[in-house]
């Protein structure tokens, strides 16, 4: 990381003083880059799906009993073990909780759980290693006091899982 940020100022630093010089002269910048450790691979680069099938009730939504698991794998084989993981789960907010993330039926959101508690979306969640990776759990939700129409819905969020 050091690498990267010094060639990065190294590039900022000749790009400004460029700038300054009046004349024609040119120079030619060379970056190289050295990957140490490979990325950790999600779901062996596939989409995670997570299906409430077709017969959830809305009462099950209002009272928090429509809840999936969210099966993912994690291959973070070629990490450096000295190094933790910070995961995190980006996506758009619910209009009535923007910790929830938004669906395609108004006053329906989808609440993400890491371990059974709350994981606010575009929140880091920190853990040691691929083979302590959070159990994730899925769970529709509501707006207070909202009647929800039935019908199908998607949501959509990208994980991202970096070395720290």
């Amino acid at each position: 990381m050091r690498k990267i940020t010094w060639l990065s100022a190294l590039c900022v630093l000749a790009a400004a003083s460029q700038s300054v010089w009046a004349d024609d002269t040119t120079a030619t910048v060379t970056v190289t880059v050295t990957i140490n450790t490979a990325p950790c691979e999600i779901n062996n680069n596939e989409t995670i799906d997570v299906n409430f099938g077709s017969d959830v009730a809305v009462t099950d939504v209002a009272a928090g009993l429509a809840e999936k698991p969210i099966s993912y794998d994690l291959d973070c084989s070629a990490m450096d073990t000295a190094k933790s993981l910070k995961m995190t789960i980006q996506g758009t907010g619910a209009d009535f909780d923007s910790n929830v993330l938004k669906t395609s039926v108004a006053d329906l959101g989808v609440k993400i759980k890491a371990n059974g508690a709350d994981y606010p979306l575009n929140t880091a969640f920190d853990f040691a290693s691929a083979a302590s990776k959070p159990a994730l759990t899925a769970l529709l939700v509501q707006k207070p006091g909202a009647r929800l129409q039935t019908g199908a819905f998607t949501a959509g969020a990208t994980m991202t899982v970096d070395y720290q």
